[in-house]
């Protein structure tokens, strides 16, 4: 059973399943979905959906990019924004006139956030043809899910969720894909997330929007 689990998480990289869309289709889900058809997915469709082990459930959401038989995976762009305080160096500190001199500055941060769901004790919540444009433009369809420096395990241990933190530079190989799920019961497995700053490329079609 293992094997067979791990090597669908390969091959959500390297296989990807195109079905018809149904426009401004909004559908709500109302069962746990057990290996569900494939064909009631939609590739490049918003998901917001559910994980439930072991009576601890955690949500998720993102443009489907992949599935297989047991996982899906969602992505998303995140953007956060920051105000940083600054001016011009010692005039922004006088007294009476320092205003004057000082600015805030807001900083912009885009994130690419994969995550892989299993389908078993997965429940769909919200499903929707609606998706922004920001991910339209950074996850085209036939998109490939990348690792950032980092893999995040969610998982349920003693009946409370858990994280487990794995380094995973580099490319995804399939011994590197044994080793970080050697590190979690896999039937414990809630969500696995990955984030990677965007290329320059991709800051550039964003500005570009």
């Amino acid at each position: 059973m293992k094997s067979r689990i791990i090597a669908s998480l390969i091959a959500a990289f390297a296989c990807t399943y195109t079905t018809a869309r149904v426009s401004g289709q909004v559908v709500q889900a109302s069962a746990v979905i057990q290996n569900a058809d494939p064909q009631k997915f939609v590739i490049g469709d918003w998901y917001d959906v559910s994980v439930q082990r072991q009576g601890v459930s955690l949500k998720t959401s993102g443009v489907l990019l992949q599935m297989t038989d047991d996982w899906l995976v969602l992505a998303d762009v995140v953007t956060a924004t920051q105000e940083k305080k600054t001016g011009t160096p010692v005039l922004m500190y006088l007294p009476y006139i320092g205003s004057s001199f000082r600015y805030t500055k807001v900083l912009v941060d885009n994130t690419k956030n994969y995550r892989w769901v299993p389908r078993n004790g997965m429940l769909v919540d919200r499903h929707t043809t609606h998706v922004e444009e920001k991910n339209k433009l950074i996850f085209p369809a036939g998109d490939q899910p990348k690792f950032g420096d980092q893999v995040l395990i969610n998982y349920v241990r003693d009946g409370k969720p858990a994280k487990f933190g794995a380094e995973a530079k580099g490319e995804a190989t399939e011994a590197r894909f044994r080793e970080l799920i050697k590190t979690v019961p896999f039937d414990d497995v809630l969500i696995v997330q990955s984030q990677l700053p965007l290329t320059a490329a991709e800051l550039k079609l964003l500005k570009a929007k």
